[in-house]
């Protein structure tokens, strides 16, 4: 359960450090914010942003839900009934 609250505060905080580009506070929506302000806005930018944000996110919950799983090893057995 320890782990699970990890995670979400994980992918929670990538996703608030992506926004914070915003507010022109660098972070990792940089790419993002640097396609918005162009004079026409640059599609490939932000879909670069984007995708760059979304597979940090993934990765790092993939890595916590692997790390769970090894550290709570009486959680994979499923109960017989």
């Amino acid at each position: 359960m320890v782990i699970a609250g990890l995670r979400v505060a994980a992918v929670t905080t990538i996703g608030l450090v992506t926004v914070t580009s915003m507010l022109g506070l660098g972070g990792l929506g940089y790419f993002i914010r640097a396609g918005i302000q162009t004079a026409t806005p640059n599609p490939t930018e932000i879909i670069v942003g984007v995708v760059l944000s979304v597979a940090l996110a993934v990765v790092v919950d993939l890595l916590l839900w692997l790390s769970e799983r090894l550290l709570a090893p009486w959680a994979r057995k499923v109960r017989a009934r």
